[in-house]
This record gives C-alpha cells, sequence and structure tokens, in this order.
C-alpha cells in the first residue's frame, strides 16, 4: 500500500491528533525510509536547567516513529505504540528539536524503527530511541 504525503499527514494532525498539533510539528522528509521532523523550539518546553523537558523528546521520537509507518502505508493510521526504549544522551539545547526516523523491519503485525533525536545544528544527538509499533487489527 502506498505510503503518506506531508500533507496528507499534516491533515491527519490537524483533524486528529490535537496532541501532536500542539507541538506544532514541521515534516522536513517524509519518504518510504526515512522520515525527518522537528518541534520548533517553545519557552513552554523548557524545564529547570535551562533544557528541553524530557517527555517532549519522548513525544517527538513517538511522533517521527509513527510518520515513519505512514510514509510506508497509509493504511496503518491506527496504528498503535507497542515499545519504545530511550537513552538520553546529553541536555537538549533551547533551539528545534530534530527527529530522524529510520524504519528496521516492517512486519505485517509489528513495526520497529529506530530515531536519533538533535538539538538544531549540534552534535551528537540527544537521545537515541528504538521502538515498535503494532498494526491493530479489526475490532471486535
Amino acid at each position: 500500500m502506498p505510503g503518506m504525503t506531508k500533507e496528507e499527514f499534516m491533515a491527519l494532525v490537524d483533524d486528529q491528533l490535537p496532541m501532536a498539533a500542539e507541538f506544532d510539528p514541521i515534516v522536513d522528509e517524509m519518504t518510504p525510509g526515512r522520515v525527518v521532523i522537528r518541534f520548533p523550539f517553545n519557552r513552554r518546553l523548557v524545564r529547570p536547567g535551562a533544557t528541553i523537558n524530557g517527555p517532549t523528546v519522548m513525544a517527538l521520537a513517538d511522533l517521527a516513529m509513527y510518520v515513519a509507518i505512514l510514509a510506508e502505508d497509509r493504511e496503518a493510521v491506527s496504528a498503535v505504540t507497542a515499545s519504545m526504549t530511550i537513552h538520553f544522551l546529553q541536555a537538549p539545547e533551547q533551539k528545534d528539536l530534530i527527529a530522524e526516523c529510520v524504519p528496521l523491519k516492517m512486519g505485517k503485525r509489528l513495526m520497529t524503527l529506530e530515531v536519533l533525536v538533535y538539538s538544531e545544528g549540534v552534535e551528537p544527538p540527544v537521545a537515541h530511541v528504538t521502538g515498535s509499533y503494532m498494526r491493530r487489527g479489526p475490532s471486535k
């Protein structure tokens, strides 16, 4: 099944993903095999220590995985997070957060992905994430 376009995904965010819309996500790249998405910097996301809070980094990584799945298969819109492991590597700077996601395995039922999260223009990454999504079957 063909994947979604950036425009179709942003329409989905506006229509059905109100929490994601709160972060004002920007999809820089959305192709099968690679997604780059960002959350623009917002002072509301800063925590003590002048860094962006961890839940925001996690939300960006989770959204990047979802976008990567939809880039592969538009019919996977009801897929849900099955697992997520995050390693925080350094404190994010007060800049846009950028996630680069690649699918590792796109199974019929379970999809496994990897994400690197960066502060814009800064190396090394602030987080390394692996996760899986599960396709939901028809409800009974």
